[in-house]
């Protein structure tokens, strides 16, 4: 949620905002996002086209998740998605990973939630078998630490770009949490 920085709300408010549509997400394969802030107005995107509950009720969940974290002189505007996108119907299967920060980047280790299960760890130093992935501007590199011995080589390197393509995602949109401890 890039937009959320144009809140003017605290901190605290903001990251409760992310950590309650992460959540619904992951409940229930609804996705809230902060489309736009023109003062105290906002416009949200609610995607349900892959949602788990009944289309009011992932409506008013969406919507929740800022309501409760403002004050009732903001006005929100929702926009529904109800259908994926022709072009989302042929992605590759999604990936569900769990993310561990580090207080810097390098550190940060990345585990496979569903089989096959591996871990992989973001560091700033060049080895064999480790996928590069720019963060934030910065060059790093993906090693796997720990995986299933099923794996062959090639689901191993397919597997670090699905990671070096989450964590690119992950740290542009998380990323600037990490600073604030």
């Amino acid at each position: 949620m890039k937009n959320i920085k144009s809140l003017n709300i605290s901190d605290e408010a903001k990251d409760s905002i992310q950590h309650h549509a992460v959540h619904l997400r992951r409940l229930t394969n609804t996705h809230v996002d902060l489309k736009e802030v023109n003062e105290n107005n906002l416009k949200i995107l609610i995607d349900i086209s892959e949602s788990s509950l009944p289309e009011e009720e992932a409506i008013e969940r969406g919507e929740n998740v800022f309501k409760y974290h403002l004050t009732e002189d903001y006005n929100i505007q929702s926009e529904i998605k109800k259908f994926k996108a022709e072009k989302e119907s042929t992605a590759v299967i999604p990936h569900h990973f769990g993310i561990t920060p580090s207080k810097n980047i390098s550190g940060t280790t990345i585990s496979s939630t569903e089989p096959p299960f591996y871990t992989c760890e973001v560091t700033s130093e060049k080895s064999e078998n480790v996928e590069a992935v720019l963060i934030l501007g910065q060059q790093y590199f993906i090693k796997c630490t720990d995986y299933d011995t099923q794996m062959t080589s090639d689901d191993l390197k397919i597997n670090l770009k699905n990671v070096a393509s989450f964590c690119s995602n992950w740290f542009d949109e998380f990323g600037y949490m990490l600073e604030l401890k």
